[in-house]
């Protein structure tokens, strides 16, 4: 009796690290398009595939039928499939267009092609009663190519929980429609995990740790 009354308290320590009064609505979120891979400016005679993704009211990325323009075809033209070529110097805006709703962004034809920021970074916080600190950065991994990887730095640190995972959300108090990158590896300290290569820079716009057995976000932090 006695070994029994010690498991179950055991048990009963290690599963209340993440049982509170945390309730995860489902978060609505304004549809949007995101332009994902764009240049900044592009050389006069160069052409670039910009791509774009759009994501419903629950944050999740949605197939879609992505109309693309540009302010002044005769500076730079884009096509259908979002190739775009500079022909002479100058600016134009590209739009890409999902119905009513569009993401912009300013090009110069020019003397130079040149791609937008290659990583995004942010700070963590914690929410409700849970503790989540430290900065992080979504990058390029250094031995995979184009592949992204999100980097925990050295002063990260979470409170302990059963079943901690790390997600790329569109909320930083939901995963639905987010990506599970895995088991938390350690509660403190520097840490990488790999992102799936379709997966772009601007997919998602939080980091989450989240408590997979009892469905509590710990912590979470907004891109830059």
């Amino acid at each position: 009796m006695k070994t029994r009354k010690t498991i179950s308290i055991l048990l009963l320590t290690a599963f209340t690290g993440c049982i509170g009064t945390d309730i995860l609505d489902l978060e609505i979120v304004p549809r949007r398009v995101e332009i994902t891979l764009a240049v900044d400016s592009l050389r006069v005679g160069d052409n670039f595939q910009f791509m774009a993704d759009y994501f419903d009211s629950t944050g999740s990325q949605m197939p879609a039928n992505i109309g693309w323009r540009s302010s002044d075809e005769s500076v730079i033209t884009i096509d259908n499939e979002g190739l775009a070529s500079a022909l002479v110097k100058g600016t134009a805006i590209i739009y890409a267009t999902v119905n009513d709703i569009q993401d912009s962004i300013p090009v110069v034809a020019g003397e130079q092609t040149s791609v937008m920021v290659t990583e995004r970074s942010g700070s963590f916080q914690g929410r409700g009663s849970y503790r989540v600190e430290g900065q992080f950065t979504l990058k390029p991994a250094t031995d995979a190519g184009t592949q992204l990887e999100l980097i925990l730095d050295n002063n990260f640190s979470t409170s302990n929980g059963p079943g901690l995972y790390v997600y790329l959300s569109n909320s930083g108090t939901s995963i639905t429609g987010g990506l599970n990158l895995g088991k938390l590896k350690s509660n403190s300290g520097a840490q990488s995990y790999e992102v799936p290569e379709e997966v772009n820079l601007n997919t998602y716009d939080f980091a989450v740790v989240y408590c997979q057995p009892f469905g509590v976000a710990f912590g979470f932090g907004a891109f830059n």
